[in-house]
């Protein structure tokens, strides 16, 4: 039976197998991974009762989001509605689901547009993309955004093979064209160019087929009247252009660019994070695999001349993003992320499957059957190494239990960057670490004015029970800043805590987000530092001191301030108070 038929004949069941696998490796481990920063607003207004969906929607200036709220009304409505716990795993839920989503989606477009073995292709080529599972197990934005992303290309693919196929638009091409735009507008703002730039091309090739007279006005007036409906919504929300421009006016505005600046990122680089990251990965043999059955598919695109103005789009669509980002990094200084043109997924997918599926005579068969099923084999690695992160990047949770189960009760944890005890900690609580910090050691001017590492070391030299956890080893790229060897030489004792898939995806380039390539960390492995009394006593006697003091129970650790703090003071303050009775060992 030629594989053509046997891809037809079992194509359901094939499916049923991408689909299961796809879902498994988005659900199965979704509660596992810490919270990154970014999805903390999703953790936190989620718990609260007394913000709604609607209020999300209604008084969306109010929660400083900085997206647009689409993503996160549809957890916060599918967690209230449905009376669920807020857990790690429940934040993610929605995202996670909208991955899975993807899957049949891509399929219905290829087999639309090449037939059934593009259809499971793309369909397996995403189930198994570690880009993508990596966005979909995070409680944020981009899973919705790719989630249009793919719904809107499809209903680009569809049109494209109107005049081709001889059909008309059906109720899966609006229902698609519809939700795609949606979703692209409405969850992240780095997918507006892209969404205007599909539907853009949907209503040209829709044009085109109605000078053919071959798609009826009824039907041109529909596409036109979707697009503009949704323009004027944009118009109207609270997180349309006005706020766009406002973002690029705002004081946040040096700030950002600084932070891109630090990265030492450039466009060069982020053109290959990004082909890498979407597709094989970017080191030796996968590099070259990548960048081959990319070329493949280019040139199948260039050669399909029944195609050429679809194709033609598909070229525009990756320029036009390209330089939609570029522009918006000079003017808001975002940083060189292949996040920022994640819209991009599915069509570099698409790139990929008709490099893998070329067509043609008997040679392209032949590679088809050898190099698809290597590069599927290829992809399940990474895609389960993505499944069963730690932490995205950092692994919170492998802290927190560690304290947990090695600490007293009551230990002060000094940590490198202030933000991190009262956002991502607070997230991760111990029952026994109590995190805190100095002083606000950000910006890097900040760092320098207020001589952080002194404060750090008189912090930890009053506090002898106290440990240090080093996070995001802070400004250590920078060079009148450098390494900072003193905790490594005043603490006899260190742990490190590592995120091993990270660092196998880190090592293939194929991990989603910058802060697991950063120079001075990659975040993966956070190290903690620690004396046992035994030590400390050891170092008195070195420095001659006859005695010492530390708090024993009943002293709660405290770390006030003016913000970020559970204790709200005008100023800084740190210390030990003493509930209804406490001791004192010396």
């Amino acid at each position: 039976m030629p594989w053509k038929d046997m891809l037809e004949r079992y194509r359901l069941a094939l499916l049923g197998i991408i689909l299961v696998t796809g879902a498994l490796l988005r659900l199965a481990f979704l509660g596992e991974i810490s919270l990154r920063a970014d999805t903390l607003l999703f953790w936190n207004l989620c718990q609260s009762a007394s913000i709604t969906a609607g209020d999300l929607l209604t008084r969306w200036t109010q929660f400083n989001t900085d997206q647009p709220p689409l993503p996160l009304v549809l957890t916060k409505w599918m967690i209230d509605g449905l009376g669920l716990p807020v857990t790690f795993f429940t934040i993610r839920l929605p995202s996670a689901l909208l991955g899975i989503a993807c899957i049949p989606v891509l399929y219905w477009a290829g087999r639309k547009s090449e037939g059934t073995g593009m259809g499971l292709l793309l369909a397996a080529l995403i189930a198994l993309a570690p880009f993508h599972i990596q966005m979909s197990m995070e409680a944020y934005y981009y899973s919705g955004l790719i989630f249009g992303s793919v719904l809107l290309f499809a209903a680009f693919l569809d049109a494209a093979t109107w005049n081709r196929q001889g059909r008309r638009p059906g109720a899966w091409f609006y229902v698609f064209y519809t939700a795609g735009f949606a979703f692209m507008v409405h969850s992240q703002f780095t997918g507006w160019p892209l969404a205007f730039l599909l539907s853009g091309s949907i209503i040209l090739l829709a044009m085109v087929e109605w000078k053919k007279k071959k798609l009826s006005t009824d039907h041109l007036y529909a596409i036109a009247a979707i697009l503009v409906a949704q323009g004027v919504l944009l118009l109207l929300v609270p997180w349309g252009p006005r706020y766009i421009l406002a973002k690029t006016s705002s004081p946040q505005k040096e700030i950002g660019q600084q932070v891109a600046e630090m990265t030492g990122e450039t466009e060069w680089s982020m053109l290959h994070r990004v082909f890498a990251s979407f597709g094989f990965g970017g080191t030796g043999l996968r590099a070259i695999l990548t960048l081959g059955i990319l070329a493949i598919g280019v040139v199948v695109l260039i050669r399909q001349r029944d195609r050429w103005m679809r194709n033609g789009l598909i070229g525009l669509m990756i320029a036009g993003s390209f330089v939609a980002f570029f522009v918006t990094r000079q003017s808001i200084g975002a940083m060189y992320e292949s996040r920022y043109v994640a819209g991009l997924l599915p069509v570099v997918l698409l790139i990929l499957a008709y490099g893998l599926l070329p067509g043609g005579g008997s040679l392209s068969r032949k590679w088809s059957l050898a190099a698809a099923p290597v590069a599927l084999l290829l992809l399940s690695y990474p895609a389960w190494l993505s499944a069963t992160l730690s932490g995205q990047p950092t692994p919170y949770l492998k802290v927190t239990h560690y304290m947990d189960e090695h600490l007293a009760p009551g230990t002060p944890v000094l940590v490198d960057r202030w933000f991190e005890p009262w956002n991502e900690l607070a997230a991760h609580p111990s029952s026994n670490a109590v995190y805190t910090f100095t002083y606000p050691n950000e910006p890097v001017d900040q760092f320098r004015q207020i001589n952080w590492r002194k404060t750090a070391i008189d912090f930890l030299t009053r506090n002898p029970d106290a440990g240090y956890l080093e996070v995001a080893k802070s400004y250590w790229e920078v060079a009148d800043i450098g390494s900072w060897e003193w905790p490594r030489e005043f603490f006899r004792h260190q742990i490190a805590f590592t995120n091993d898939a990270g660092l196998k995806l880190r090592n293939l380039q194929l991990a989603a987000r910058g802060d697991f390539y950063a120079d001075n960390t990659n975040r993966l492995v956070v190290e903690f530092f620690y004396n046992t009394r035994d030590d400390v006593l050891a170092q008195w006697r070195e420095q001659g001191r006859e005695f010492g003091l530390w708090y024993g129970e009943g002293w709660r650790f405290e770390k006030s301030g003016p913000m970020g703090t559970r204790v709200q003071t005008r100023d800084f303050r740190i210390g030990a108070w003493m509930s209804s009775q406490a001791t004192l060992r010396w």
